[in-house]
């Protein structure tokens, strides 16, 4: 999408920029102009490989009236090759306290406030999600799993009950519900090593907790692994039924 004739910007075309997309950039570019010139390109770190290559020699050749900014909330995905062309300037978030407390004076509920503020550290994405009935939707669903969890049931009978509509969202859909059951879970280990402050899902009743410190820390440790693989090419289905495959171990 573009600004203005002075200001071109660049998103995720779904999971990823395309290559077309910096061919399009570069088309718009090859047009001379006397105007200082700003390109925007977001989450550099989605690029596929051809689009990171069309966009190495598009900078190489770039007139100097014009400017590029690529943007990233993970340096280390973002190809040596491009790192090495950029001048790096690092932004501290936003701490999640601050985004609790700006929801919270806006009269949302404390716990949604809690779990939002781990989700975002973006105000602007932070109130959409006050709204969200898929995050909603979100949060029953990994309450429930952490339940059936607990008392050594079946997760991903649950996940299969409760959990169809995943399969019709996208990855940063799916990013969102791991970081969720990343959370519930840390959780769980906070309240056992007495740090009870750090809790996000203030409604549970963690009292009931039945499983070891030990266990929690290795599903929660699980969690983790796969969330990782989030990020990644791999494919989402396989991912949730390996997880809970390897919950169901530990549960045995």
């Amino acid at each position: 999408k573009w600004g203005n004739e002075h200001l071109f910007i660049v998103s995720p075309d779904g999971d990823t920029i395309k290559k077309e997309q910096i061919d399009n950039l570069e088309h718009e570019f090859g047009f001379r102009s006397d105007k200082t010139r700003v390109f925007i390109i977001q989450q550099i770190d989605k690029a596929t490989l051809s689009a990171a290559n069309t966009l190495l020699k598009f900078l190489e050749e770039l007139p100097d009236n014009c400017f590029g900014i690529l943007t990233t909330e993970n340096i280390n995905k973002v190809i040596p090759t491009i790192r090495s062309r950029s001048q790096i300037v690092t932004f501290l978030p936003i701490s999640s306290e601050v985004v609790r407390k700006e929801l919270e004076e806006k009269n949302i509920d404390n716990e949604l406030a809690s779990i939002i503020s781990k989700l975002t550290n973006n105000m602007s994405i932070a109130s959409r999600y006050t709204k969200s009935k898929i995050l909603e939707k979100f949060i029953e669903l990994v309450k429930a799993l952490s339940e059936e969890i607990e008392y050594c049931g079946d997760p991903y009978l649950k996940f299969m009950e409760m959990g169809q509509f995943i399969y019709t969202l996208d990855r940063d859909k799916a990013r969102i519900f791991f970081d969720l059951l990343v959370t519930i879970q840390d959780d769980k280990v906070n309240y056992l090593i007495n740090r009870k402050d750090k809790m996000t899902f203030k409604s549970l009743e963690y009292s009931n907790i039945n499983l070891s410190k030990e266990t929690e820390i290795e599903i929660l440790e699980i969690i983790l692994k796969f969330r990782e693989r989030v990020d990644t090419n791999a494919n989402i289905d396989m991912i949730y039924t390996q997880m809970f495959v390897e919950i169901g171990k530990v549960l045995k």
